[in-house]
């Protein structure tokens, strides 16, 4: 019986979503110009970091991404990052991105947010994204303080206030 207790506690925690005040799960992956990309290597930069879990026939994720581009501009401490998904599983059928389709969409958006592709939704997964869009937000101690999904507009107020109090401390010499 204890043996069945600990494998379903260890299980379960494996498979447990992120909360807030969670260390960010890290992940790899390439980005759409193939370079690779480590979040572990984004956070020893103890920036704030926004990550939009998205895909190309996402409708919100459309209105998304521009508001978090012009939030880039204004946030310049903060790394802002578009994570394509790609795996996700709708009834019997997989949803797979195609990288031209995400690079046509980006250009057509006008973003200059670096993109991630997430191949195989395995980010996604860590992070609880598999609605889109969701959002979430790392303080620079690399602990989620904000995680969302869907997006309605209006939403990008709450992501200021959390953006607000989560800035990168300045240590003057």
């Amino acid at each position: 019986m204890k043996k069945i207790l600990l494998t379903i506690l260890l299980i379960s925690s494996v498979f447990a979503l992120p909360k807030l005040g969670d260390k960010a799960p890290t992940f790899f992956t390439k980005k759409l110009d193939g370079s690779s990309f480590f979040l572990s290597d984004s956070l020893e930069k103890k920036n704030p970091i926004v990550l939009s879990f998205f895909a190309t026939w996402c409708g919100p994720c459309r209105i998304e991404i521009p508001i978090l581009d012009s939030l880039s501009t204004v946030y310049k401490d903060t790394d802002f990052y578009l994570v394509n998904v790609s795996g996700l599983k709708q009834g019997n059928r997989t949803l797979k991105e195609d990288p031209k389709m995400v690079k046509e969409m980006i250009n057509s958006l006008k973003t200059s947010i670096p993109v991630l592709m997430d191949k195989y939704g395995v980010a996604a997964e860590k992070y609880g994204a598999l609605a889109l869009p969701t959002t979430a937000i790392i303080n620079p101690k690399g602990e989620i303080v904000y995680i969302h999904t869907g997006f309605a507009v209006g939403d990008e107020k709450e992501i200021i206030s959390v953006l607000e109090s989560n800035k990168k401390v300045k240590v003057e010499n």
